[in-house]
């Protein structure tokens, strides 16, 4: 429920249940998590340049692809969960 006031307990007066979707909260934390191992093995395993000595420690350049992969997993995560919980694709008419 979005509302531009306080709603605190207004759920529960309205009798209304928790939402069902939290595989997107989750596929959003996978997402953000396998960007980070992703850039992580590539700087340190598979393409490792070393500059001046220095390691891989910078925060920024880490955002972008962590940021994609959060936005795409949950994108993802949010199909396959409406698509459950909707009981899709039925291949029979139900009645």
């Amino acid at each position: 429920m979005c509302s531009a006031l306080s709603d605190a307990g207004l759920d529960k007066a309205m009798g209304m249940k928790s939402s069902k979707v939290g595989c997107s909260r989750s596929s959003r934390r996978h997402g953000f998590t396998l960007g980070n191992l992703m850039i992580w093995w590539m700087n340190a395993y598979d393409y490792a340049i070393p500059i001046g000595g220095q390691t891989d420690v910078q925060s920024v350049q880490r955002l972008p692809p962590s940021y994609e992969l959060t936005i795409l997993l949950g994108s993802f995560g949010a199909l396959l969960g409406m698509l459950f919980l909707n009981r899709l694709p039925r291949l029979h008419h139900p009645c």
